[in-house]
C-alpha cells in the first residue's frame, strides 16, 4: 500500500510503501524545511484497507457459518458493516 506524507506548508510531500517503512531505520517526523509535523494524507484509506484485510482473515480463520452467527448476534457493534459487506460479496447475506 502506498502511504502519502505531507507537510502543512507543502514543502515536503512524499510517498512510501509499507515495505519501505518497515525497512527504513530512520523515520521523518518533522519537515526539514519549515519544522512542521509531517502528516499522513490517506490515513482513513489505510485503516479501511487494513480493517477489510482483518475481516477476511477472521472469516477464513473462524469459518463462514461461525462468522455469520457472531455477526448476527452483534449487529449493533461498530465495524460490523465490514463483515456484512464481505458476506454480501460472497452471496450469503441478503
Amino acid at each position: 500500500m502506498i502511504i502519502k506524507f505531507s507537510c502543512k506548508n507543502n514543502c515536503q510531500n512524499f510517498t512510501k510503501t509499507d515495505k519501505q517503512l518497515e525497512e527504513d531505520k530512520f523515520v521523518l517526523h518533522f519537515c526539514p524545511y519549515c519544522g512542521e509535523k509531517i502528516h499522513i494524507d490517506n490515513l482513513p484509506d489505510i485503516v479501511l484497507a487494513d480493517s477489510i484485510q482483518k475481516v477476511r482473515e477472521n472469516i477464513r480463520k473462524w469459518g463462514l457459518e461461525y462468522s455469520l452467527e457472531i455477526v448476527k448476534r452483534n449487529l449493533t457493534m461498530p465495524g460490523i458493516n465490514l463483515y456484512i459487506e464481505e458476506f454480501k460479496s460472497k452471496g450469503v447475506w441478503k
